[in-house]
């Protein structure tokens, strides 16, 4: 139907119902509260919530759902169960080796980090420099998953 001799065509509008909406939300409020959970749990400030909700994603791409038949978001998209090995735990202390170049023979060989996440595709982790307070890229990093980040460590 529609006008064609003036280049009007009628289209239906998608109505939105509750199972329309309902899901994405429920994902979104999943997310979410994985998130705050993550960072409470390990006395983080709330600067920190992009950081929490990437690792929950990540984390939830790589769990099994029953939407796909028991399998995962990552398996469904790449064709191979996903490896889980590295996983750790958000908002750890951690402590990220210096390279030898980078210090002097009497300076500390690693330099103390709060967890934050991974680097997509490498084997690198993103951590924030307690003493300094920046962003980091590393991968031999030692992990202490058992303990808290240090109040003194929050900004």
């Amino acid at each position: 139907m529609g006008f064609p001799l003036i280049g009007l065509k009628s289209r239906t509008h998608f109505v939105i119902t509750f199972k329309t909406w309902h899901l994405p939300f429920q994902c979104s409020w999943t997310i979410m509260e994985c998130a705050r959970s993550m960072i409470r749990a390990q006395g983080l400030d709330l600067e920190f919530w992009a950081e929490a909700v990437n690792i929950a994603v990540y984390i939830k791409n790589r769990c099994p759902t029953t939407a796909l038949e028991s399998k995962t978001p990552q398996e469904a998209w790449t064709g191979r169960k996903p490896d889980v090995s590295h996983l750790r735990v958000f908002g750890c202390k951690t402590f990220a080796h210096i390279p030898d170049e980078k210090k002097s023979k009497l300076e500390s060989k690693s330099m103390p980090c709060v967890f934050l996440g991974y680097c997509e595709g490498t084997k690198t982790y993103h951590l924030m420099c307690v003493e300094t307070k920046r962003i980091i890229k590393s991968q031999d990093v030692v992990f202490l998953e058992g303990t808290k980040k240090s109040r003194r460590c929050s900004s």
